[in-house]
């Protein structure tokens, strides 16, 4: 079962301080070596791997002191005598001189058990004997390995344990013998232990060693080793963030995200909930209480008011807050500082190194001293940001919520969220919107549900851009019922558009041009004539979604009479954007590039970057289509420049993604792969599920390119999933087409036939006469692969019919092929020959190399029905080197397939057991069953 392991310093990050260890035992014939660190940070441990490497388990005397043992005298080298004496080495001690050992039997009395005792008053140490008694116990014992000892939590040793340390520290140099302290940095200045220190590096064979935090990178492979599966990128940065890269902490809070449900193994892939809340490990508020109680009144509040301003703060600040004169805040920050609970990172500004420490802090403040602090700061910041306050709208938003003064909270929140919406940050956004909501319930004022209807407007667009249609939804309707209350039109009029577009994102054309048909007519009461132009628009892209792109023209037009008439060069700009889509639907490219170029020059002219990249990416898309590939691949890196200087993460993530697509049409498989992972990286990043469905699609679809059948299945049934869960339509059916080939591939035409089905269904339901042909071109293959050749027949002739009347070439190429097939396999030669010519003239100049391998193939089958086996293996030789050429691995095993039929024919048995041979292995390596049982009986002959 997958559970969490503990791992050792040696693969956390400490492999370079382990070697000084290690260099250190080298060369010095004895010596003092101190690890310090953090409370936590794997002092014991790093001790512990460094005689668990140098196999000193049996050599190694340990002792571990706490606060209760601080009063009692020699308390380390008690236990290390009192070992010694229960163990083999009991027996050599007896050898020490009397006057030793009666010394050492004052502090170790088991040392004179079975001997003469000493007088029972003799309870005064002689520090000398007793010094010289350790250091000759140590002796006596030692054997040719070192011997180590190990003095754990040094910084509450007594001062005669320090003196004895030091002691031995200067007269156990040349012998093989390694004292290894380690204590707490924040209990070292002033302490006892420092002046002990100072004399070990002046008087010893002396090694310091300070182990700082784990670097993230250092987190990330702990993590990874102790779940022993890849951890979320997510959950290595709030690990990282939440312990300090501080080993304890790390196991801590991993043990409490398990237990608390927010870590969860799907498999053996770890699975992180960030949202869910849980618990401060109990051993964490524990070591944060303690050091609380070692600050004083002023202290503690100061580091109390910091946990209440986050994870940073500056002394500027904290004094504002704290009301303190400048020399006891500096005061009380040396305290502060000394016990680490705060580290400066620059001049005057400080930070948690641990944000499960200031967690910590913060949890235990009442909820009225809360409220309190927070209002402080609030106003504090205020006063800081007095000219612009806007800047600092995101912590006033959070700290005046926390002191619930719902007023301002509301101001300062809608600010935020307006700030977080442009900047792509969308659960930020949402976060703030919501925020202002709770707020706005606990106020009575005139223009509340004017405000909220427009968080709930905003907060839906969101949604639905993130592809949570459910709530948004939800939250439009929120929004009419509070434009209503507000007798606001021109709010539930737009509250109507935006629903519409959320219908139009799901696929519910129907439902979306009624509700967009209502908003425009509320708006044209109104007179309100950009509501109107907007509204206008948002009903030209439901057209075009329908694919009634006259409508749609009609729609966008009239929309831009009403932006030039208001001067809005903005909106002119969108509608030509739109216009172009709409003529490059309906074929009219040179009209679609004109528009497109209009939007691009508005955009860079009136100072409209998002504007100017949508179009640019569109002219790209026009001018790939029309073979300018070089130039449509400039205009999508330009768009993508802009889309990244302007923060626009979902633009840039399309952007990514059409590029991806220009390299797979070059069958340049890595670089689109990449582009497409980039692309998928950013919509997980902002949680746009529509266009993460999309690009899961296009990376499924590169598996299957390349003969990877299981991680396509893997990745388009993710995007199904996505698809079918947020409701959009167009990308289920496109995913259900990959699905469809991916089965046929598989050999399993029944289960190809379901997908094709389904898809064929989704097209017609939506309007897409194009996409419903490829669908039946799906179809016809699938009859194929069930021998059904009327059926294949009649679906590819169904395809090519709709494809001639409408342009599509790609379509009409891969009908005229399919057909070819159905008559090859019907030994119907004339009709494949008059098909193959279909195809050739259907696709004239068009490049498409992989449909013309495939006519290669098809010819070549052809020419060996007519006899012209020669020609045959050329044709399929040829047809075979375009597929490898273009890493298609199931096209190129049937090819093989065929071309050893070929040389079987012409009597070359040795190339076509190659051929077949070769068929085989890639077959198998797709997971091609049906081919794979078709090459068993020959194998039989080959036996026999």
């Amino acid at each position: 079962e997958p559970g969490l392991l503990i791992p050792t310093p040696e693969v956390v990050g400490r492999r370079v301080r382990l070697s000084e260890v290690r260099i250190f035992m080298g060369n010095a014939g004895g010596g003092v070596v101190t690890v310090s660190g953090q409370a936590g940070v794997g002092k014991t441990t790093f001790v512990a791997e460094v005689i668990r490497a140098g196999g000193y388990q049996q050599q190694a005397l340990t002792s571990v002191m706490s606060s209760t043992t601080q009063t009692i005298p020699y308390f380390p080298f008690r236990e290390i005598l009192r070992t010694l004496a229960a163990g083999e080495a009991g027996a050599s001690l007896k050898a020490l001189p009397q006057p030793y050992r009666l010394e050492l039997a004052k502090i170790v009395p088991e040392l004179l058990r079975g001997g003469r005792r000493g007088p029972a008053a003799a309870v005064m140490v002689d520090k000398y004997r007793l010094f010289e008694g350790v250091k000759q116990a140590l002796e006596l014992t030692n054997r040719p390995a070192p011997r180590i000892l190990v003095l754990d939590n040094m910084h509450w040793a007594d001062q005669g344990s320090l003196e004895l340390l030091q002691y031995l520290g200067r007269t156990l140099r040349d012998k093989l013998v390694y004292i290894f302290l380690m204590y707490r940095e924040e209990e070292l200045p002033g302490s006892p232990l420092q002046a002990a220190l100072e004399a070990l590096a002046r008087e010893a064979n002396f090694r310091e060693i300070a182990l700082a935090p784990l670097s993230e990178s250092d987190v990330a492979r702990m993590l990874a080793l102790m779940a022993d599966a890849v951890p979320p990128a997510e959950l290595i940065r709030f690990i990282a963030r939440q312990t300090g890269g501080n080993p304890f902490f790390i196991e801590e809070q991993m043990k409490a995200l398990l237990d608390g449900g927010a870590l969860a193994w799907q498999g053996r892939r770890l699975q992180f909930d960030r949202g869910r809340r849980v618990p401060i490990p109990d051993s964490v508020e524990g070591l944060a209480a303690q050091k609380m109680k070692r600050l004083d009144s002023e202290a503690r509040e100061v580091v109390e008011l910091a946990a209440v301003l986050g994870r940073e703060a500056d002394f500027q600040l904290l004094r504002d807050i704290a009301g303190l004169a400048e020399g006891r805040l500096f005061h009380a920050m040396d305290a502060i500082l000394r016990l680490k609970l705060l580290v400066e990172t620059e001049r005057e500004r400080y930070y948690f190194p641990e944000n499960l420490i200031r967690e910590a802090v913060y949890g235990r403040l009442t909820s009225i001293t809360s409220r309190h602090c927070h209002q402080r700061v609030a106003q504090a910041l205020l006063q800081q940001n007095r000219r612009y306050p806007g800047e600092a709208a995101e912590e006033l938003s959070h700290h005046f919520f926390h002191a619930r003064d719902c007023q301002q909270a509301v101001v300062y929140s809608l600010e935020a969220a307006e700030r977080s919406r442009t900047a792509y940050a969308n659960a930020e956004a949402i976060m703030y919107y919501s925020r202002a909501l709770e707020c706005l319930q606990d106020q009575e004022s005139a223009g509340q549900p004017a405000i909220a209807a427009e968080c709930y407007i905003k907060r839906a667009e969101i949604s639905s851009l993130t592809g949570d249609n459910s709530h948004a939804i939800t939250d439009i309707k929120r929004a009419i019922v509070r434009a209503r209350d507000a007798g606001n039109q021109l709010q539930e009029a737009e509250a109507r558009m935006q629903l519409g577009q959320i219908y139009n994102a799901m696929g519910r054309f129907a439902d979306a041009g009624k509700v967009a048909q209502d908003a425009l007519k509320r708006y044209r009461e109104q007179r309100h004539r950009r509501g109107q132009a907007l509204a206008l628009n948002s009903l030209g892209s439901i057209h075009v979604h329908r694919n009634d792109y006259p409508r749609a023209i009609e729609c966008f037009t009239e929309a831009l009479v009403l932006a030039r008439a208001m001067g809005d060069d903005g909106l002119a700009g969108r509608c030509y954007n739109n216009l172009g889509t709409s003529y490059s639907a309906i074929g009219k490219a040179e009209a679609a590039s004109e528009q497109f170029r209009k939007a691009v020059a508005i955009g860079r002219d009136q100072g409209h970057p998002k504007l100017e990249a949508q179009a640019l990416n569109n002219l790209a898309l026009e001018l790939a289509g029309s073979g300018d590939a070089e130039g449509g691949l400039d205009h999508h890196q330009r768009a993508l420049r802009i889309f990244q200087q302007i923060g626009d993460r979902r633009g840039e993530a399309i952007c990514l993604n059409n590029i991806g697509l220009v390299y797979l049409g070059r069958f340049d498989f890595t670089r689109a792969r990449n582009l497409f992972q980039r692309s998928l990286t950013i919509s997980r990043e902002i949680a746009n599920q529509r266009d993460e469905a999309n690009t899961l699609n296009n990376i499924g679809a590169i598996h299957l390119e390349q003969g990877e059948t299981a991680a396509a299945a893997d990745v388009l049934h993710e995007a199904l999933g996505l698809a079918e869960q947020i409701g959009v339509r167009r990308i289920e059916a496109h995913v259900r087409v990959n699905l469809g080939y991916l089965q046929l591939t598989l050999g399993d035409p029944t289960a190809a036939a379901e997908q094709a089905g389904r898809a064929a269904a989704l097209w017609q339901e939506l309007g897409s006469p194009q996409r419903g042909a490829e669908a039946g071109i799906l179809r016809g293959e699938v009859a194929l692969a069930q021998r059904d050749r009327a059926a294949a027949e009649r679906r590819f002739q169904a395809a090519l019919d709709t494809a001639g009347k409408r342009g599509f070439v790609p379509v009409a190429a891969d009908a005229w092929l399919g057909l070819a097939e159905a008559a090859i396999e019907a030994d119907d030669r004339a009709a494949a020959r008059q098909r193959l010519d279909g195809f050739t003239a259907a696709l004239r100049d068009a490049a498409f190399p992989e449909k013309r391998a495939r006519a290669q193939c098809l010819e070549g089958r052809l020419q060996q029905a007519l006899g012209d086996l020669h020609r045959a293996e050329q044709l399929l030789a040829s047809a075979a080197a375009a597929y490898a050429g273009l890493g298609k691995k199931y096209e190129l095993a049937i090819t093989k397939y065929h071309l050893g039929g070929a040389l079987a024919a012409a009597g070359r048995a040795s190339a076509a057991r190659r051929a077949l041979a070769e068929a085989r292995k890639l077959f198998r390596e797709v997971g091609a069953k049906a081919w794979l049982s078709r090459l068993r009986p020959a194998r039989k002959d080959r036996s026999q």
